[in-house]
């Protein structure tokens, strides 16, 4: 209950959204995902999280780098999408 109720607060602040809605939707989010179980969302779930893990591992690694040295804005981006990039290339290539 607490976790629907922040959701839909969060999302009410956020965007203007009736609270009421936003709490239905939660809860039916939430059936959703009981009903598919955690097999299914594990299976949905990893080819996404292989495609960002390698962006958010640059992000992290930039973070700590940036405390030593100064690392400019664009090759933030650059490394970040180019991280995302090979993310999503090693889905489709198999090894």
């Amino acid at each position: 209950m607490g976790l629907t109720t922040g959701t839909a607060r969060y999302f009410n602040q956020t965007t203007g959204a009736s609270y009421g809605l936003l709490v239905t939707l939660s809860l039916m989010v939430s059936a959703v995902l009981a009903v598919l179980g955690l097999n299914s969302l594990t299976e949905m779930a990893v080819p996404v999280l292989c495609a960002i893990y390698p962006a958010a591992l640059v992000v992290v690694a930039l973070g700590i780098v940036r405390k030593w040295v100064d690392v400019p804005t664009n090759l933030y981006q650059v490394l970040f999408y180019s991280a995302l990039g090979v993310g999503i290339v090693s889905l489709f290539v198999k090894s």
